[in-house]
Formats: C-alpha cells, sequence, structure tokens
C-alpha cells in the first residue's frame, strides 16, 4: 500500500468527521479488537447492512486521498446530511497490478438520507449500497503493513469455499490524531460461496 495515502488518511480528515468517528465508534465498533495478536488476522464472515452513501469516485493516485476526503466531507456539510458511520474507502483494482493513474477507488460517508445530486464525474453524490454477505478483518497499526491483512482475508476466503464477489473496502475507525501504531481499519471484500 502506499504510505502517503495511508497517512493522509490517518490525518485528513476535518474536525467534523473526527468528532463524528469518536461518536459513533461505540455504536458501530462492537468486535474491533482492543489489542490483536500480532500479524494475526481472524477471518470472520457477516452481512453488511444495506446503507446510503455520499460517495466521490476518483481515478489517480492514493496520495488524494486527504483532498476527497475533504471534498466529500464540505459537500455532506453543505447538504445539512447527518453522517451515520465512519468514513471508508472502496478499491475498484488492485494497485499491486495498476499504475497509480489507473487506480480506480471511491471515499463513502454514510449517511441517514440522500440527496438528490447531479451524478457528474468528479462530483460527489449520494447512492445505496446493498447489502452483501463480506469477509472481514482488523488491521491495527502502521498503514505502511496493511497488505498482510489482504493477504491474509484472501487466503482465508480461497481456504473457505468462496470466491471475492467485488471490490474491498476499507472503514477507518480511528479519527485522525490516533498514533499510526494504533490506527485501526477493518478491510472486508464481498463474496460468494464456490459454485459446485
Amino acid at each position: 500500500m502506499n504510505r502517503s495515502r495511508i497517512g493522509l488518511v490517518c490525518s485528513g480528515l476535518l474536525l467534523a468527521v473526527i468528532l463524528l468517528a469518536m461518536l459513533v465508534s461505540t455504536s458501530f465498533a462492537g468486535d474491533i479488537p482492543e489489542k490483536p495478536a500480532a500479524k494475526s488476522f481472524p477471518v470472520k464472515t457477516k452481512t453488511a447492512e444495506p446503507k446510503i452513501v455520499a460517495c466521490l469516485a476518483y481515478k489517480g493516485s492514493y496520495d488524494a486521498h486527504e483532498r476527497v476526503i475533504g471534498k466529500l466531507t464540505d459537500w455532506v456539510k453543505q447538504n445539512g446530511l447527518l453522517v451515520a458511520g465512519p468514513v471508508c474507502g472502496v478499491y475498484y483494482n488492485n494497485p499491486m497490478d495498476s499504475k497509480p493513474e489507473e487506480l480506480k477507488w471511491e471515499i463513502q460517508i454514510p449517511v441517514v438520507e440522500g440527496v438528490t445530486a447531479s451524478a457528474k464525474e468528479g462530483e460527489p453524490t449520494t447512492k445505496e449500497r446493498g447489502a452483501a454477505l463480506v469477509a472481514y478483518t482488523f488491521y491495527k497499526g502502521p498503514y505502511e503493513q496493511v497488505g498482510m491483512a489482504y493477504g491474509a482475508l484472501f487466503e482465508w476466503v480461497g481456504k473457505n469455499g468462496y470466491v471475492p464477489a467485488g471490490p474491498c473496502t476499507e472503514i477507518f475507525w480511528s479519527d485522525p490524531s490516533t498514533p499510526k501504531e494504533s490506527c485501526v481499519t477493518e478491510i472486508q471484500v464481498p463474496i460468494n460461496p464456490v459454485k459446485k
């Protein structure tokens, strides 16, 4: 993973999102581990519930995370939307197989309800995320090493009779003031059972 992308995510959220993350973390973070074992990434499955999200799609380097999060956060505030969960990143291609300028990703912020918005490319909008069966794990520590958790997650998926069924999502549970070694990220991948 790109160091600056992750570092910017941890350091770049606006105050409103920081306060929100602190307020909602007690409601949404029931199974976040306090101190996961070193290099241990237990994987579980769950149904990710449907939700409405404010979102901003982007094509290019992960270095733009801070700017994209800021633009989306400003848009959420300007439209009076009530935030309903932590900021997420959704990643549509593999950074190991793609040039930085070819990376397709978006930032999402769960909201209580959507607004009618222009779907112009490069502009924020709202949409509904459907329910999905996901495999997930938590990573706690410096984001430069988050790839280890992805490896464990995809290994588990393959060994347990599932196949990936959509893009990966990272849910950023920690507020930007959290020291890098204590930042908690939930990594989810939608899955389907292997057809026999």
